[in-house]
């Protein structure tokens, strides 16, 4: 007789306990691993952003050590990567002291295989230093004073975010990433990582 019993198997009750529990759980742990997921890819994309911020800034202070440094003043310089080339927009030759086109003097680079003047020309130092991004929209911002003050990068795509920070908000350290509830990821679920990181406005 229990052997009978034991052969049926779940009631319909048991089964249906049983899937309400699996639902129960799976409402709890999907967006708590959701959230861990965004939290690594944001923090992912800030050291991305501090690297190039930090590269950038490299740059500058060697210019200056060849007397030839940047007197451009305030400005945004973007740089894309796609499927490893850089390009970039922004700048020009009457930027530097010397009066020498210290950006780039070609339409784009790829790392290690062509990275012409890299000593001497922006465009190719960071390529250069940063051959590991195969793809990234990123803007670097320059403040007034001729130093970096800020940088923002989208990762894994050349195509720039729907909402990207300026330099007047790396003054203030805040950014409300187009209206996000979350700071580093826009409306378009777009990751965008900074340096310094920019967190959301307070209300």
């Amino acid at each position: 007789m229990k052997r009978a019993a034991a052969d049926k198997g779940f009631t319909m009750v048991e089964l249906v306990v049983v899937i309400v529990i699996i639902g129960v759980l799976a409402a709890v742990l999907v967006p708590t691993l959701l959230g861990a997921v965004a939290d690594a890819r944001i923090a992912s994309g800030n050291q991305a952003a501090k690297e190039i911020k930090d590269r950038a800034s490299e740059f500058l202070t060697q210019m200056d050590t060849k007397q030839c440094g940047y007197i451009g003043g305030e400005q945004t310089i973007v740089l894309v990567a796609e499927d490893g080339w850089w390009t970039m927009t922004g700048g020009n030759s009457g930027d530097w002291l010397d009066g020498a086109e210290h950006w780039t003097t070609v339409d784009r680079v790829q790392a290690p295989d062509y990275v012409p003047n890299k000593g001497s020309e922006f465009l190719s130092y960071m390529a250069d230093t940063l051959h590991g991004m195969m793809n990234a929209y990123v803007e670097v911002h320059i403040s007034e004073n001729g130093k970096i003050a800020g940088a923002a990068v989208v990762m894994d795509t050349p195509q720039r975010a729907d909402a990207m920070p300026g330099t007047e908000d790396f003054a203030n350290g805040e950014f409300d990433f187009g209206g996000a509830q979350k700071a580093g990821i826009t409306p378009g679920n777009f990751v965008v990582g900074t340096s310094p990181v920019l967190i959301l406005p307070a209300d």
